[in-house]
């Protein structure tokens, strides 16, 4: 069974003190702050139980100010939830007594920067560093040991968006985590030749024993090869999430029942200047996925959930959001300030998303620091602004949607994400055309109205393509053998592939495939590439409605078995072929990629839908206004409860709008939340609604 917050509705709630990193409102209006968010309707609050606020004499640990803030929660009868450890630490900061001891050099970058290279304010250690482990350990065991069977608590935040960044460069390179590296590489490989074979490919691999491994600093030249910088990025992915799953383990041990959660920050791919935090490395880590998103309601939101939620399909989890943006952002980040609007558009789009419960960032702004003045619902005094009364509303108004609460997503679509592909994106010089096709797939698929899944590599091994009917599989250059077999049966046994340019070039640790596309997918796809064209001038740019043009990249490809569907000249741009039961398609330019970019976007779009069709998949929903437009924006989303269908739709902007929206397979439609449809035609087995949406309206809708 999924653990969730709470097991029968939806939760809105707040982040609210202690906060992390700032002087936070004086405990004696704590009362009054929570007595407001109560009777405006907000049911959780977010806090923090900071370390060093904690145990501020060694071995001494004072839970005075989190048990004051449980206990006026309990009072107004809204659930705490508590966050104890964030992006790369436990709590943030070590205690005053521990930076005092602490001789170490803290985490080491690739260019052997030192995290406490001077005698700084605030000192920090590696996680791997045995003397912080055990404080660390000791810390989250009395937490537990203390809130032990305490039912008041909702659940415990056990780690608050991770991330492996240290500045711009890589971490760690300190002597405890190239020591456990080593340990890791022996267990792997067992025999000091083997690993030796595996990395000779860059320069010299002759090792005489896996103590004299060093570890490389990234894939370029003379820094390391491929095959060791994703040993190096695996180690390091799942060391990392072996801490969040230590101090789950710390947690049950010791008596705390509450439900775990691992705030993730779910951008997909997650990559910048050689370093990549694998988000499915978390995914099993705690018992929630929960979720980072300040996002305004738009199609990144219906991208960020889809992955949330896909996350949760893998390891059957729910979805939970911890942080939501609550207010101005001004002046970081993509600088706004949302209205009482935006926020329920915000809550309604998430939870249509398949999210069980949001926490806005945050009720009152940090008082002090960085991010001081923002985020806030509130003003500094703690009024609530409008924007504080309409999330209340809101969150009273969710009694009425049970039905979404209990609704899960159907997918028949897959977009295939790669970490492999993600981690040595840079030594090919490909981050943004992979970062952009992926996103680009996840776009057009929204666009179209249809729902969709995504699949990493754990997942394709695991079996999990027995769920879709179509795969697509954006700009994947890198490919793994074993993923490739499974592909292989995919198609085989009936489903349908979608490959765009630069598919199966190089093996998952940078070997070019012989035969190309590789992994035997010349035969899958039934094509050749006999060469890649980067076309520099109109006269090497084939005549096209696809928007290709000029500094783009085309593959010239030989069919073999495959049908030709469309060509530009004598140069073949779209093929399929037929494989066993199912079929390969193959588009021999950056069609996601293009996508994401606009170019050329409708036509690429009625291409894949076509294709979808003849897979017996059709779009969720038709919106008349976007015929034609490259860029649709209003965001439609559909859940299942049954043989109910629960729509969720959304307008992501400040201009009023009427829409008119067909929803097939419908006999019965009724609004349950926000905007009701101004006509509903019934006929051919589908309905026809008009609605006008004002700005952000949003509009829920029970479908049968």
């Amino acid at each position: 069974m999924k653990k969730m917050i709470c097991n029968d509705s939806f939760l809105v709630g707040s982040m609210y003190a202690p906060f992390c990193r700032t002087e936070y409102v004086d405990t004696s209006m704590w009362e009054q702050d929570i007595k407001n968010m109560s009777e405006l309707g907000i049911k959780c609050l977010h806090g923090f139980a900071e370390w060093w606020r904690v145990e501020k004499k060694k071995g001494v640990f004072d839970f005075s100010e989190t048990d004051y803030l449980i206990e006026l929660c309990v009072k107004y009868g809204i659930t705490p939830i508590i966050n104890v450890a964030t992006q790369f630490s436990v709590g943030f900061y070590m205690p005053a007594w521990m930076q005092c001891e602490y001789k170490g050099d803290g985490m080491v970058d690739n260019m052997g920067g030192k995290g406490n290279a001077i005698d700084k304010q605030f000192k920090e250690s590696c996680l791997d560093d045995p003397w912080y482990q055990m404080y660390a350990d000791r810390y989250l065991k009395a937490l537990a040991t203390h809130y032990a069977g305490d039912d008041r608590i909702g659940g415990w935040v056990i780690w608050g968006e991770p991330t492996m960044v240290k500045g711009f460069n890589p971490i760690c390179y300190c002597e405890h985590t190239v020591a456990k590296f080593k340990t890791w590489l022996k267990d792997k490989y067992g025999d000091i030749e083997l690993l030796n074979k595996a990395w000779g490919t860059e320069g010299p691999s002759d090792f005489a024993d896996f103590y004299q491994v060093r570890p490389p600093i990234n894939q370029m030249s003379r820094n390391g090869g491929y095959a060791s910088w994703l040993d190096w990025r695996n180690f390091m992915e799942q060391n990392f999430a072996s801490h969040i799953k230590r101090a789950d383990t710390i947690f049950k041990e010791n008596g705390a029942t509450q439900p775990t959660v691992v705030e993730i920050m779910s951008y997909l791919p997650s990559f910048q200047h050689g370093q990549s935090t694998n988000i499915w490395t978390f995914a099993d880590v705690a018992d929630i996925i929960g979720v980072s998103n300040f996002e305004s309601p738009n199609k990144n939101t219906e991208m960020i959930m889809n992955i949330a939620s896909s996350m949760a399909h893998w390891k059957n989890k729910s979805v939970f959001v911890i942080e939501a943006c609550g207010g101005p952002r001004y002046p970081t980040f993509d600088k706004r300030t949302p209205n009482a609007n935006e926020l329920k558009a915000e809550a309604v789009q998430m939870l249509g998303a398949n999210a069980k419960g949001l926490m806005f960032w945050t009720w009152r702004p940090r008082l002090s620091d960085f991010e001081s003045g923002t985020y806030g619902m509130c003003r500094q005094d703690g009024k609530p602004l409008d924007r504080a009364i309409e999330a209340g509303k809101l969150a009273d108004d969710y009694k009425k949607l049970t039905s979404l609460f209990k609704a899960s997503p159907k997918t028949d679509v897959a977009i295939y994400n790669s970490y492999d592909i993600v981690r040595l994106t840079d030594g090919d010089q490909l981050t943004a055309p992979y970062n952009g096709a992926v996103r680009g797939a996840c776009r057009l698929l929204s666009d179209l109205h249809i729902s969709y899944g995504i699949v990493n590599e754990g997942m394709v091994k695991e079996g999990y393509l027995k769920d879709y009917k179509v795969l697509i599989m954006p700009h994947t250059h890198l490919l793994c053998e074993e993923v490739a077999k499974k592909v292989e049966e995919f198609v085989a046994n009936g489903g349908i592939v979608i490959a765009d340019q630069y598919f199966g070039f190089k093996n998952k640790v940078g070997r070019c495939f012989l035969s190309q596309p590789g992994a035997g997918f010349d035969k899958v796809f039934g094509a050749e590439r006999d060469d890649f064209l980067y076309m520099n001038h109109p006269k090497r740019v084939p005549q096209n409605d696809f928007g290709i043009d000029v500094e783009q990249v085309l593959d010239i490809m030989a069919p073999t078995t495959a049908e030709i569907l469309c060509e530009g000249g004598n140069t073949p741009l779209i093929t399929k072929n037929a494989y066993g039961k199912g079929e390969a398609i193959y588009l021999a330019w950056q069609a996601f990629y293009n996508y994401y970019k606009e170019i050329g976007t409708v036509k690429v779009r009625e291409t894949i839908l076509e294709f979808l069709n003849s897979a017996g998949i059709s779009p969720f929903a038709y919106v008349e206004s976007e015929k034609g437009l490259s860029r649709p924006d209003l965001c439609v989303n559909v859940l299942y409860n049954g043989d109910e269908k629960l729509y969720t739709i959304v307008n992501p902007g400040y201009d009023d709008r009427c829409e008119v929206i067909e929803l097939p397979d419908a006999k019965e439609a009724v609004c349950i939340y926000g905007t009701a449809p101004e006509s509903i035609v019934k006929g051919d087995g589908k309905i026809t609604l008009t609605l006008n949406l004002s700005e952000f309206g949003t509009s829920v809708l029970s479908v049968k």
